[in-house]
């Protein structure tokens, strides 16, 4: 991890968004993984998406025990922390301006720089994007998404295929898709979970295949609405921001119809791989 205290301001683009980080004179220095050094980008001209400001004091909100958020009429407040450390995070509703406050002091951290992905999937509906719990890998020029519940294998499965098949991954955690000129792409982000995968990549999105642990390896294809009950639980978005959460329902009712998609029942072996990859091949 590195400090960016001593960087800012400092850019970066992600899936095409432009992401400001700032600093008030007197805030403390946060550190974050070096993963995200890989999306730095150049300022120039274009104009930001979304600005992070590392503020020097908390939010006037008084957030109580049993709360972590607090929904006012202009802004979005988050705490978290413990009774002598501190973790504040304030959005105003469009989720574009972001205030970032911490009483942490002389250690590295990263809890804000999970928070900090969290707005920026919840920012993701209005920008006509979607992100989703999953894993993100490259195959043949073609981009699968792996998802399902947290612990069922979708790493493993996808390092099957980068150890098999010399596949790509792109991230092991979180997916962002969005609709561009008729065709729907996924994105890496900086945001990878514990699966340590991350790439700043871009692909175009050819299959969703719903992951779930089996004796044998076999693979059907779903339809759009069983695809929809599935992924449900797979989005992230914020479902305190009605809005938004019927637009992500939305992008996800669009893709999945428009997009090849797969239940697969598999082991952790090199079976698993050519099951999936014959069903793959075969829809062309």
């Amino acid at each position: 991890m590195h400090s960016l205290g001593m960087f800012l301001p400092a850019f970066y683009q992600i899936a095409g968004y432009h992401l400001r980080i700032q600093k008030e004179p007197g805030a403390v220095s946060v550190f974050c993984p070096h993963v995200i050094d890989e999306f730095s980008a150049n300022h120039g001209e274009q104009t930001d998406d979304f600005i992070l400001t590392i503020k020097a004091s908390a939010p006037n909100t008084k957030i109580s025990e049993n709360q972590q958020i607090i929904l006012n009429s202009d802004s979005i407040v988050m705490e978290y922390g413990t009774e002598t450390e501190r973790l504040y995070v304030k959005s105003d509703l469009d989720l574009k301006h972001w205030d970032l406050y911490t009483t942490y002091r002389d250690r590295h951290i990263d809890d804000w720089y999970e928070k900090i992905g969290n707005l920026f999937a919840w920012a993701m509906p209005g920008k006509g994007a979607l992100m989703l719990h999953g894993v993100l890998m490259e195959w043949q020029g073609k981009g699968i998404i792996l998802t399902a519940s947290s612990g069922t294998g979708k790493t493993t499965h996808a390092r099957l295929w980068r150890e098999y098949e010399n596949a790509l991954i792109i991230n092991g955690d979180r997916v962002l898709i969005r609709k561009e000129e008729g065709q729907w792409y996924a994105f890496g982000t900086p945001w990878s979970g514990s699966s340590g995968e991350c790439v700043n990549r871009k692909v175009s999105l050819d299959a969703v295949v719903f992951l779930n642990r089996g004796k044998i390896n076999e693979v059907y294809p779903v339809s759009p609405i069983q695809g929809m009950e599935k992924i449900l639980p797979r989005i992230i978005a914020p479902k305190w921001h009605e809005k938004y959460s019927l637009m992500a329902i939305d992008l996800a009712i669009k893709c999945l119809k428009e997009i090849p998609l797969y239940e697969l029942y598999c082991r952790p072996d090199a079976e698993s791989v050519c099951t999936l990859k014959q069903a793959l091949q075969s829809a062309g």
